[in-house]
Formats: C-alpha cells, sequence, structure tokens
C-alpha cells in the first residue's frame, strides 16, 4: 500500500504571513544562509576553493623554483636559448595563476549568489528540537512562543512547484528555472573534502551540481532535511538574497493536502489568530488546526 510521504515546514507567525501577504514561499541564497546563518551550509564550495588555492600555491612554488634555478641577467647577455625558454614558461605560468584564482572566485561568489533554497523537514510526526530551533521571525529573532509547522503532502508539493514565477526581491522575474527537490546527505568534514576534490574532475555538470545540493555536514542530520532547490547562473544581477516563488495560498493550503500545526510552546491565542488569518485570506476553513502532541509544562 502506498504510504504518503510529508514534508514539515516550520516557521514562526511572522513568515506564515508573509506567505500569505507575497503569495508564495521565500527562498534565499546559498550566500544570504553562509553569511548569516550557518557559515558551514554548502562547506563543499570552501574546500573546493580551498583545494584549488592549494593548487594555485604549488605553481606558485614552482615559478620561484625556475627562477632560483637560472641567472637570467648572464644567460640573457649570452642569448642562451634555454634561458629563454625558461623565461617563456614562467610568464606562462604567472598567467596561469592568474587566471585560476580569477576563475576559483567567481565560481565561489556565483555559486552562493544564484543557488536559491526553501527547506523542509522529512517526517513523519512532528519534530521537538526543530520547534525550539526554527520559529524565528524575519530578522532572525527566534520566536518560540509563535511557531507554527505546516505540513504538505510531498505530492503536493512537487504538483506545485511546476508553474510559478519566481520574482526576486529587485523585482526582477525570472521565467526560465525548475525547482528541484533534494533529499539532504550528511557527511563528515573529512568526507565533504574528499568530494570536494572531485568537483574539479568531474566533467559530469548533473553530478556536480548533485554534490553541491545536497551535501552537509553530519551533526544537522537530525534535521532530516529536504531541500527545494532554484539553481540559476548569472540572472541574480543585483546580489539580492532571495525571491518569492509565487504561488496562490488557496492552490498552495489546500484541504486534505496540508495541515498546520501550532508550536507546544506558542502562546494561547495563536491557534485562534491563525483561523482569523485564514477567514481574512478567504482560505478554506475546513483546514485542519492542530495543537501539538508534546506534553510540555507551561511556565
Amino acid at each position: 500500500m502506498f504510504k504518503q510521504e510529508y514534508l514539515w515546514k516550520y516557521l514562526s507567525l511572522d513568515k506564515f504571513v508573509s506567505i500569505l501577504e507575497n503569495n508564495g514561499l521565500y527562498f534565499t541564497t546559498i550566500k544570504n544562509l553562509k553569511h548569516n546563518i550557518e557559515p558551514d551550509e554548502c562547506c563543499i564550495l570552501d574546500y573546493h576553493l580551498e583545494y584549488n588555492n592549494v593548487k594555485v600555491s604549488e605553481l606558485q612554488n614552482n615559478i620561484i623554483l625556475i627562477k632560483k634555478d637560472m641567472s637570467v641577467e648572464d644567460n640573457i647577455i649570452n642569448n642562451d636559448s634555454k634561458t629563454y625558454n625558461t623565461i617563456e614558461t614562467i610568464k606562462h605560468h604567472s598567467e596561469q595563476l592568474k587566471v585560476l584564482k580569477k576563475d576559483f572566485l567567481k565560481m565561489y561568489n556565483g555559486m552562493i549568489q544564484n543557488i536559491f533554497v526553501c527547506s523542509f523537514t522529512n517526517d513523519f510526526v512532528e519534530n521537538y528540537a526543530l520547534w525550539k530551533i526554527y520559529p524565528t521571525d524575519l530578522n532572525g529573532n527566534l520566536q518560540i512562543n509563535q511557531g507554527i509547522a505546516l505540513k504538505f503532502s510531498k505530492q503536493h508539493l512537487l504538483n506545485i512547484f511546476e508553474n510559478p514565477k519566481f520574482i526576486l526581491d529587485d523585482n526582477t522575474i525570472i521565467q526560465r528555472y525548475k525547482v528541484l527537490l533534494r533529499e539532504m546527505k550528511y557527511e563528515s568534514r573529512e568526507n565533504i573534502i574528499e568530494y570536494s576534490k572531485q568537483l574539479t574532475n568531474d566533467n559530469n555538470c548533473r553530478n556536480f551540481y548533485e554534490l553541491i545540493h545536497s551535501l552537509k555536514i553530519e551533526y544537522y542530520k537530525y534535521e532530516k532535511e529536504v531541500r527545494a532547490v532554484i539553481q540559476m547562473f548569472d540572472e541574480n544581477k543585483n546580489k539580492c538574497n532571495g525571491g518569492f516563488l509565487k504561488i496562490s495560498p488557496k492552490d498552495l493550503f489546500k484541504v486534505g493536502l496540508v495541515e498546520i500545526h501550532i508550536s507546544p510552546f506558542a502562546t494561547k491565542s495563536l491557534s485562534s489568530y491563525v483561523e482569523f488569518l485564514l477567514k481574512e485570506y478567504e482560505l478554506n476553513s475546513d483546514l485542519l488546526i492542530k495543537k501539538s502532541d508534546i506534553q510540555i509544562f507551561k511556565v
């Protein structure tokens, strides 16, 4: 018998209201996550950059050694052809070095600015720890007593990701894109470092991006993250922090396909206010609003 898969999205009341007001789910860039929330986000790219910087350093050392092994001034006077070739080799290596540094930095910055993600948790039950971690307001401040979780049918999410438009923070409309759903793979830091070395030699574009989109350090394993990813290349011209994937709330909140759960740490009034919002935005009043099954002592 087919067993329905569910994806949970833990968020605050502020972010729930934002979904309703903006008609969509917010996708943030990897750069925004790295700089403001989680430094180890997409760390495979950090290690890839570090690995290539080591290669550049080796090239620099080779140039120094070549220079030491020759007496340029004397040999130029003697019109030594061997020395001339060596000088040309140094020039070639130096140019290679400049290109490598430029390409590595361009690749790194371009990647983290053009990968947009929206995170969910793959689970059959609510998660006590995530109720305490994920309800944050629009400025990143914890709002544990305003926690809401949206429990989506995974297939429902896949269906609604097919057609909506994506609008960046600067109002740029992105017409050509695809939303990928990626189940995160959790690995040790040592393994991720080894994977990062493979990126340079991986001529298969699909394998390259699969590693970039799906790897996370193992101490985040408790999140059971499934990530919706929008991969761009140079479309994020103004380096926006993110954008909204436009989905009508009436399409997003379908009875039988979505449940709204209230945090065990929430204020008593939160459930009533969510009901008010559903009426305010003319959503189906039959949407299930569930109070948490987790028992806690209220202070």
